[in-house]
């Protein structure tokens, strides 16, 4: 990757568990002197903080790109019908020396300087399978085309169902496009606009079918929902788009309103596609472990610490290589608490699980 291969060696390595033992940032490689954690490295000694990142700063976007390559695991969707789910993640950049792209970050709820993240995560193995690294003002909307080339180039599967949260239902002409993929099945999040939701409360009440789910926690009431189907006119688009609302009861206050946009699915039941979309938050609990346990969010930055502090620039290989390898550690503990627990069936079985939209559905369920 560098130009020799003891140097690349060493810093995967190093970043690799750095993710898997929870050391937060680089520069904690400073206090470290555990030989047990320098063999595991791949030498008698620990990288020092200057030595890593030097080797972090010096890597090539293609480099980490032939090497993300090598390590993704497309393989398991060969032949399969499967449920995918693509949403981004903003690592927060507080600097104030350089001028780099903003954008929302929902957590924090406001806009600033950001970078994203953009994962293709597989909900029924929990596995993170492809990531794209991007400026703050990136939208998801604008990804999804590339992430559906992407799986398609590396394997054949015989179909792909992608899970969008609301922000890729933003602009009409993101529908628009996401419509040109005829063997695409789309489930997204819709945006929960005034006017929609104005329409969703004038539907006929005994349109909607009742069901009865558990509760948030064991013993907990029941929770009761009202599902129905409707169709949502978007311009551009030649025939109505199957819309799925839900009423979900509250046990204090107004009820809340949900839907979802459904293209390319005429067949499956309402009930199943939400409990399929439901699936996607295997996604959001793969994001919660990364930042907590992994610490995605202390990834080394795009935008180089030298030159023009207006236009500083973008270099995506020393960020990409470090989420990618964090993704990489969460995959490997996941396999090897599952070895631990039942050494072969739950592996071999484990992408067998995976194999269609109705294994992600009870999944969900």
């Amino acid at each position: 990757m560098l130009g020799s291969a003891g140097k690349a060696r060493r810093l995967v390595l190093s970043l690799f568990f750095r993710a898997a033992l929870g050391i937060e940032r680089i520069f904690h490689f400073e206090t470290l002197d555990d030989v047990g954690f320098a063999i595991l490295t791949g030498g008698r000694q620990v990288l020092s903080r200057s030595r890593l990142g030097g080797l972090v700063r010096a890597v090539t976007t293609r480099a980490v790109q032939a090497f993300s390559r090598v390590t993704e695991r497309f393989g398991a969707l060969r032949g399969r019908v499967v449920t995918l789910s693509l949403d981004e993640h903003a690592v927060a950049r507080f600097t104030r020396k350089f001028r780099i792209a903003k954008g929302f970050h929902t957590i924090r709820n406001k806009k600033m300087r950001i970078e994203k993240l953009f994962f293709l995560h597989w909900p029924a193995s929990r596995r993170f399978l492809h990531l794209v690294v991007t400026r703050g003002n990136a939208a998801l909307d604008e990804l999804v085309g590339s992430m559906i080339r992407a799986v398609r180039a590396r394997v054949r599967p015989r179909q792909v169902r992608l899970l969008l949260d609301a922000g890729a239902a933003k602009k009409h002409a993101a529908l628009r496009d996401f419509d040109r993929y005829r063997k695409t099945v789309f489930l997204i999040r819709t945006p929960r606009r005034p006017a929609y939701v104005a329409a969703w409360k004038r539907l006929p009440r005994e349109d909607f079918t009742r069901h009865e789910e558990p509760g948030r926690c064991l013993g907990a009431k029941l929770k009761a929902i009202e599902i129905t189907e409707t169709t949502t006119t978007i311009r551009g688009i030649a025939l109505p788009v199957r819309t799925i609302v839900v009423r979900e009861h509250a046990m204090r206050g107004k009820d809340r309103w949900h839907a979802l946009f459904v293209l390319h699915d005429d067949t499956t039941p309402a009930l199943n596609l939400l409990h399929e979309f439901r699936s996607r938050q295997h996604h959001e609990q793969g994001y919660r472990i990364g930042v907590h346990d992994l610490w995605l969010d202390t990834v080394p930055s795009g935008y180089p610490k030298s030159g023009r502090r207006d236009r500083p620039g973008f270099r995506r290989g020393p960020l990409a290589l470090c989420a990618w390898l964090g993704a990489c550690a969460w995959d490997a503990l996941r396999e090897l608490g599952l070895r631990l627990v039942d050494p072969a069936p739950e592996l071999r079985g484990l992408s067998a699980r995976g194999a269609g939209h109705q294994g992600d559905t009870a999944a969900g369920g």
